[in-house]
């Protein structure tokens, strides 16, 4: 295989990288079952397709299988701790972690890829092959058919491999900031769990906050959407050409989320396409957005400062000076305003 200098090392380490074919550094190479054995409430784990994320195995949520079951599909796939789990059919294709665990599980839809440990490291394999899975799964997606990898295509998936030491040294540094990421997802996670409390609280009214001499502020009134919006307006209901690149974006539904407008999607259209569009619907930095075909009820604040095309599935929602669109935005998304548009 053709060497390589990365351009990005530690400065310890010197010499060129080689590219070598995954059936060459590893001791093997097979597939879980390929049936449909019947799950149990208990006995020994078996994980599917399902349960292999990218960088992280479901251990908790496993189904189970009757050992004598196990003891069939384990004789041909023993996945073992260090051993590279990867999807080789369906949606998830190529989504691969490593295997932390030294205990006994069966498979099924993976693969199971055991590294050569002379040759390569564990945990870096796992990283690199992480870090192609994207494009792995776009390659087998192009033509339209269910992705799928068979071991002898998964057997020829070449791989960058420096010493051995430089593996391990890499893969620590990866492995640390994947910790750091976890951390920092969990904390996220319990944050908004908070937040959904403290919401509630608020907009039910148990909570109340005092003005800065500490006196309460007065009390609330129950009003109309209508009667706090100088203006409530939907998109277009027509369809205009959609482009590959045009010179004004052009959002539906599904580009907004509660909280952001997403991007990843974004569709364009022609200036005349979208001052047809605008004359009726000029959505402003500031707006409310909220969805109200399709997926309902998704909602964000537009901080967007030029001009952009509404389809009629998003409304927006403009308020009088009297009051807060960030207010709005979070009544909105509270489950008290969700069961209202509910």
């Amino acid at each position: 295989m053709t060497p390589q200098i990365p351009k990005l090392r530690f400065p310890e380490f010197t010499g060129e990288w080689k590219r070598q074919k995954l059936g060459d550094v590893t001791d093997k190479i097979t597939d879980g079952t390929h049936d449909t054995p019947k799950p149990t409430l208990e006995g020994v784990p078996f994980l599917t397709a399902i349960h292999i994320k990218d960088g992280e195995i479901d251990y908790k949520n496993c189904y189970f299988l009757p050992k004598e079951v196990h003891d069939q599909i384990y004789k041909r796939c023993n996945p073992e701790k260090g051993d590279l789990l990867l999807v080789n059919i369906g949606a998830g294709t190529a989504t691969c972690s490593t295997n932390i665990v030294d205990y006994e599980f069966s498979l099924k839809n993976v693969a199971l890829i055991k590294p050569n440990k002379k040759i390569i490291d564990p945990y870096y394999l796992g990283q690199f092959q992480r870090n192609k899975s994207s494009k792995i799964f776009n390659q087998l997606t192009s033509g339209g058919a269910q992705p799928f990898l068979s071991l002898k295509e998964i057997s020829k998936l070449e791989i960058s491999l420096p010493s051995l030491p430089e593996q391990t040294k890499i893969a620590n540094f990866l492995t640390a900031i994947d910790t750091k990421i976890q951390q920092l997802t969990q904390k996220k996670a319990l944050l908004e769990e908070y937040k959904k409390g403290v919401m509630q609280q608020l907009f039910t009214q148990q909570i109340r906050f005092k003005d800065e001499n500490g006196e309460d502020y007065p009390d609330w009134e129950e009003k109309r959407l209508g009667e706090v919006c100088l203006k409530i307006k939907d998109g277009t209901h027509f369809s205009p050409k959609i482009l590959d690149n045009g010179d004004f974006q052009y959002l539906t539904s599904k580009n907004v989320k509660n909280g952001y407008i997403d991007f990843n999607s974004i569709q364009f259209i022609s200036k005349d396409e979208h001052e047809k569009i605008y004359k009726s619907c000029d959505v402003k930095y500031g707006d409310v957005l909220l969805t109200k075909d399709g997926t309902i009820g998704q909602v964000c604040v537009n901080t967007l400062n030029y001009e952009f095309s509404l389809l009629s599935s998003v409304a927006y929602l403009r308020l009088n000076s009297d009051n807060d669109n960030y207010f709005l935005y979070h009544l909105l998304i509270s489950s008290t305003g969700q069961k209202e548009i509910s």
